[in-house]
């Protein structure tokens, strides 16, 4: 990409894949620190530039000049931050990759934005709601929809359809507690 910044309305929405959050300036010459969210922040220095999502909605690109990790962040130089204040003003914005950049999951993983927009259904095609947002808990992450929590579990869930858009649950009463754990098949873990 260029070097040039270009504005994108909430509308356009880029395909990305968020990889962190600024989280405030580093030092006097316009550095600015990078929590990373990826599973691969190690890639984050041969990254050549990010999407920048600012809290109003705003989307911009910026070319990443140099990063290095530091104290489990990345420190990084962006094109045209050169001050502390400019670094300051970027504190609280997301920063995404484009989608054909992310390194893809293993088979059966997800990535976050591709589960966010599901449809959840029961195997009779019932439909209870569609995945707002993705809980990250220590023992498995949580898919939140409007009225249900669907652990993202084998016990939980039958399939997840990209294709369809869908997930497919073992059924309404498993997921509120009307109904017993389902008998696992022979030979699963």
């Amino acid at each position: 990409m260029t070097s040039s910044r270009k504005s994108a309305s909430r509308e356009e929405e880029p395909d990305a894949v968020m990889i962190g959050a600024l989280v405030g300036p580093f030092g006097i010459r316009g550095e600015t620190k990078l929590y990373p969210v990826t599973d691969f922040p190690e890639r984050i220095p041969r990254l050549k530039s990010l999407l920048l999502r600012h809290p109003d909605g705003r989307w911009e690109t910026r070319a990443l000049r140099s990063a290095r990790p530091h104290r489990g962040l990345y420190l990084l130089t962006l094109e045209g931050v050169t001050t502390p204040e400019a670094a300051e003003a970027l504190r609280g914005v997301e920063v995404w990759i484009a989608a054909e950049e992310a390194i893809p999951p293993p088979p059966g993983q997800y990535w976050v934005h591709e589960i966010i927009g599901l449809r959840v259904v029961t195997p009779t095609g019932e439909v209870l709601g569609t995945v707002r947002e993705v809980m990250r808990t220590g023992a498995n992450d949580v898919y939140v929809t409007d009225h249900l929590l669907v652990p993202a579990t084998r016990d939980a869930i039958r399939e997840i359809d990209l294709d369809r858009g869908v997930i497919v649950v073992v059924s309404r009463e498993y997921l509120t507690g009307e109904a017993p754990l389902p008998p696992r098949e022979q030979g699963e873990g």
